[in-house]
């Protein structure tokens, strides 16, 4: 299979544990609405609910690692931030230029009110 269908079927993994957290998460609910509710059956789903819960954080937090590294320096079309971020770079590289301009045409000031 190709890394592509493998990323897609671990996101389907993990979109079965999001109904799985949906679904504990419930059960708690249900179990905190009674008239009566079992202090053990409460921890058991809450239980339940947290690992299921990590497990989904897991999977997402993989999964947006991923992207991130396949998406780093590769434009998205239609992306302008390639183009913005290179003219940021340029006018900080042109405005320390014009900054060491100005200091060569400073000090080639003092240079010369200092011969005369």
């Amino acid at each position: 299979m190709s890394q592509s269908g493998d990323r897609l079927k671990q996101l389907e993994e993990i979109e079965k544990d999001v109904v799985k957290v949906i679904r504990s998460a419930g059960e708690t609910l249900e179990e905190l609405s009674k008239d009566a509710p079992s202090e053990d059956r409460i921890n058991s789903t809450a239980t339940k609910f947290l690992k299921s819960l990590e497990g989904v954080e897991k999977g997402l937090t993989e999964q947006i690692g991923y992207l991130t590294q396949v998406a780093t320096g590769q434009p998205h079309e239609g992306s302008t931030y390639g183009a913005e971020k290179d003219f940021e770079l340029l006018r900080c590289r042109t405005k320390a230029i014009k900054d060491q301009l100005v200091e060569i045409q400073h000090q080639g000031t003092h240079q010369v009110s200092d011969m005369n």
